[in-house]
């Protein structure tokens, strides 16, 4: 059978909708299912040959079908909808819930991969029939961050801090809380990924304790030696649950005020206020993260959010398609 995939790629959208969808693929893969990925143009195409995958320019499909099209997008419409299904047996859409869900009468199936998803919030608001596969079960993980969870352990001390907010041009966020951070001597090291842009901002007198990271695709890489990752509230959060990383989190766009909140209740990180950045509380927080405080996160969080949501949405996909 034949499948394709079509992620958002961007340098404003970062590597969550890609990831995602790369951890779908490769468990389709893995049952010899032809799998390629449609793009815009070739922005991210290395990465996507680099995890074992072709892609088809979207412009070259108007001959081709396929048994299945997942798309996972921000800019979706129904005229979007309407043309993928008429290349497709089978339509599937990965629902962020962002812009606010609208009423879909086109998909065939909705992933919604996100702990807080449930099925009763699509009531009304799709096709009849259409199959709805959501909440923790779910959460289509990338294997590499399954592997790390194996070796990842809550050190004595806090020594390494990684800051993320993804592959957002906008640094503000990170520079907020860098400038807070070097007030005092709480890391010896920050790494700070997508970070080469901030040289400029800090100059030649860049702290020695900064590594100033480029974008990249391994950050399992440097999770691995993270002690504690201050991230925005997205997709991030969940992989940094699967190991077990302690993490404080920022809700910095609409779409992620249902993570922010399931962070808070489920006490699987810390969620802080915006604010809270230079009124004192993060620094406060940071220094009443002991070792017994990091290892409760450490067992919450892995305890919350599993790691076979992509094997579970491919059986899934399997038995719709059969």
């Amino acid at each position: 059978m034949s499948i394709a995939i079509y992620p958002a790629l961007g340098n404003t959208t970062g590597l969550g909708h890609l990831k995602r969808c790369i951890a779908i693929g490769k468990s389709l893969q893995k049952l010899s299912f032809n799998v390629k990925f449609l793009v815009d143009d070739a922005l991210f195409s290395d990465l996507i040959q680099k995890e074992g995958f072709s892609y088809l320019n979207i412009s070259e499909t108007s001959s081709k079908r396929f048994d299945l099209i997942i798309v996972d997008r921000y800019d979706i419409t129904n005229q979007l909808l309407r043309a993928l299904k008429n290349k497709c047996n089978l339509l599937a859409r990965n629902d962020d819930r962002y812009p606010e869900m609208f009423v879909d009468l086109i998909s065939d199936i909705v992933l919604n991969g996100n702990p807080y998803g449930t099925i009763e919030e699509y009531i009304g608001l799709v096709k009849k029939g259409c199959k709805i596969i959501a909440g923790r079960d779910f959460i289509p993980m990338d294997e590499v961050f399954c592997r790390l969870r194996n070796d990842f352990y809550i050190k004595d001390k806090l020594s390494n801090l990684v800051i993320t907010f993804g592959g957002s041009n906008n640094m503000d966020y990170p520079t907020a809380i860098i400038q807070e951070i070097l007030k005092y001597e709480l890391f010896d090291k920050i790494f700070v990924l997508n970070g080469e842009s901030l040289k400029d901002k800090f100059g030649y007198n860049l702290d020695t304790r900064i590594k100033l990271l480029p974008f990249q695709e391994r950050v399992d890489e440097i999770f691995s030696v993270a002690d504690l990752v201050i991230c925005s509230a997205s997709t991030t959060c969940w992989q940094l649950s699967t190991i077990g990383i302690p993490f404080i989190a920022f809700q910095t766009a609409s779409n992620q005020a249902k993570g922010f909140q399931y962070i808070n209740y489920k006490r699987i990180g810390i969620a802080l206020k915006i604010e809270e950045i230079n009124n004192g509380t993060l620094i406060k927080t940071i220094r009443n993260l002991d070792k017994s405080s990091r290892l409760t996160l450490y067992q919450t969080s892995r305890n919350d959010i599993p790691c076979d949501g992509a094997k579970r949405i491919t059986d899934q996909l399997v038995k719709l398609m059969n």
